[in-house]
């Protein structure tokens, strides 16, 4: 018969032994989760910049347009001199949509409901039964402008900054289309702009090579308001010298030589709501480049389609990522910079309480 302490003795011989210990255990750092670096848009407001709402051709003379902004709405249409207006789109009375069944009548919007008429800057001017117009009775009226076949809105009373010409040609010299067909992305605007800047992603992605990656810092020529620079390499096999930046927080632009011909690209980003970005491609050519209709629109095409193959490459990637700062590299010094630009960037929503 077997005693109890020989019981005992048997079962400890099958016990773990403990853990041998790792002198370089003690000195490592316990491991942090992933932490947001930066806000998300909506939190303190959101980016003072520029956001593109529909196409010009969208609003001819004596429209009204709805377009979703800012996690709220806002009307879109023209003054008598055809410049375009944008003020929020619920009317001051009892909140009807004025862009459902309003009315453009000598400069001024009706409300379909109960025929209040607000002016070109946003103040009611009448109310269709005839009482005073109570006090503060007024849309909120965005600063607005028209430019590469795209209406604007800037997220401000004022604007802090107008969209320059950008490329290096004027108007007149270029062939300019923008995408009939938006991107639409599950993440806020600056989550798509931190790809200029990002090289990693700009190598192993996109496929671009360049001897400038070892110099990132000497060719990043950042501003108030955004960057700019300049770079030369191959893109699978292609020549190209292209300049590219951000402005504000909403346009990229690219331009340069790609395959021995100028260029022009831009993506430009609107917010209609939390986490959520419309993506405008833009493209121009020089018109000397393309003499007759068939080349230019052959041309546009073709630019067209290298741009829209670069944003199907990130297609996946953004449809699922959570975007937030972990361990950076050192090639990733301009990204990280771009973190504090955006953190840093002026946030607002004066419109707020007009557009919900």
């Amino acid at each position: 018969m077997t005693s109890h302490a020989n019981v005992e003795q048997g079962a400890a011989s099958y016990l773990p032994l403990p853990p041998k210990s790792d002198p370089a255990e003690k000195s490592r750092k316990p491991r942090k989760r992933l932490t947001v670096e930066v806000a998300e848009e909506g939190v303190n407001g959101y980016a003072q910049s520029w956001y593109p709402l529909c196409f010009s051709s969208d609003v001819k003379a004596g429209d009204i347009k709805g377009v979703d902004f800012l996690n709220g709405r806002v009307i879109v249409f023209r003054a008598k001199d055809g410049s375009p207006r944008v003020m929020s789109a619920y009317c001051s009375h009892l909140g009807a949509d004025l862009a459902a069944g309003g009315e453009l009548i000598d400069d001024r919007v009706r409300c379909p409901f109960h025929y209040w008429e607000y002016d070109t800057n946003g103040q009611c001017s009448t109310t269709g039964i005839g009482d005073p117009v109570p006090p503060g009775a007024c849309l909120f009226k965005f600063p607005a402008c028209e430019k590469f076949g795209l209406i604007w809105a800037f997220n401000g009373e004022e604007a802090l900054w107008e969209i320059p010409q950008i490329f290096p040609y004027s108007h007149d010299q270029l062939w300019i289309m923008p995408d009939i067909d938006p991107f639409d992305w599950p993440v806020d605007p600056w989550v798509l702009s931190a790809n200029t800047p990002d090289w990693n992603h700009l190598r192993v992605v996109h496929g671009l090579e360049s001897p400038d990656f070892h110099r990132v810092d000497d060719i990043i020529k950042w501003h108030k308001y955004g960057f700019h620079y300049h770079i030369d390499g191959v893109v699978r096999g292609v020549p190209i010298s292209y300049d590219r930046g951000i402005l504000g927080t909403t346009i990229f632009y690219m331009y340069g030589i790609y395959n021995g011909k100028w260029f022009g690209a831009l993506s430009v980003f609107n917010q209609p709501k939390k986490g959520h970005t419309i993506h405008y491609p833009v493209v121009a050519i020089l018109r000397s480049d393309a003499p007759t209709e068939a080349e230019r629109d052959s041309k546009l095409k073709d630019i067209l389609t290298v741009a829209t193959n670069m944003a199907n490459e990130d297609k996946g990637i953004m449809q699922a990522i959570r975007y937030r700062r972990g361990t950076l590299t050192k090639v990733d010094s301009a990204l990280a910079k771009f973190f504090d630009y955006v953190r840093n960037y002026p946030r607002a929503n004066p419109a707020e309480d007009f557009l919900r």
